[in-house]
């Protein structure tokens, strides 16, 4: 979703109102294009999919680059990173609206300490099937590359087998300073990784789309059953 500043409507942000912050430093007046409003809607857990879709994007674009130009070994780094966290996005945008669907169905939702302090994929991988299952989703999906639910947990799995904590592909060397996060002489292609994941970002922003609709549908019905019944005689 894009939002442009103009003229017309650009806030005075010298006056102290809970209508924004600006960061100065990095504002123009002058040159409206590149001008950006983050945290708008007031309710940031809504915002999962959104930031996951652009981080997803931006993998994109650089695979983009990687294919028609020259390009060094490290930088895959930042274009697994990219791809890996949009799919942590998603995962953690499902559970949201998934637990709400649950919950609003009489259901057991999906308890987390935290799940927003939390990156493994697999450990989200596992919340997120109760929604799904409720909605009879986790089969059938008809796509060449991830037909089910077990497709994702497989290629999610091997992704996770070499960076289990979004770790590997931010820094060479671990936390000790003693041990390489990856294995010696590390192979693959980025374009084929890029693809592939393509697909899987694709299916779960279907997957979210479709959990978040349902909850806003069913939500929606109960609230107007429940204005119905307030109003009775």
């Amino acid at each position: 979703m894009r939002h442009t500043l103009d003229s017309g409507t650009l806030p005075d942000m010298k006056k102290k109102t809970d209508r924004g912050k600006l960061w100065s430093r990095f504002f123009s007046r002058e040159r409206f294009h590149g001008n950006v409003v983050l945290n708008f809607t007031r309710f940031p857990k809504g915002e999962l999919a959104v930031y996951g879709r652009a981080y997803h994007e931006a993998g994109q674009r650089l695979v983009g680059h990687i294919a028609s130009s020259h390009y060094r070994d490290p930088d895959a780094c930042p274009i697994v990173f990219l791809y890996r966290h949009a799919i942590e996005l998603y995962l953690k945008s499902i559970i949201h609206w998934g637990n709400n669907l649950l919950r609003l169905n009489g259901k057991p939702v999906v308890h987390h300490h935290n799940i927003f302090t939390e990156h493994r994929l697999t450990v989200l991988l596992k919340s997120v099937k109760p929604a799904l299952r409720f909605r009879k989703s986790l089969g059938n999906w008809g796509d060449s590359h991830f037909g089910c639910f077990r497709d994702v947990e497989k290629v999610i799995g091997e992704l996770e087998e070499f960076d289990p904590r979004s770790y590997s592909f931010r820094y060479p060397i671990d936390t000790t300073g003693k041990k390489a996060t990856l294995p010696h002489h590390f192979v693959f292609n980025m374009i084929e990784f890029g693809e592939k994941f393509d697909h899987l970002l694709r299916i779960l922003d279907g997957l979210s789309m479709m959990v978040y609709e349902d909850f806003q549908s069913q939500a929606e019905a109960y609230h107007e059953l429940q204005q119905i019944v307030g109003n009775g005689p």
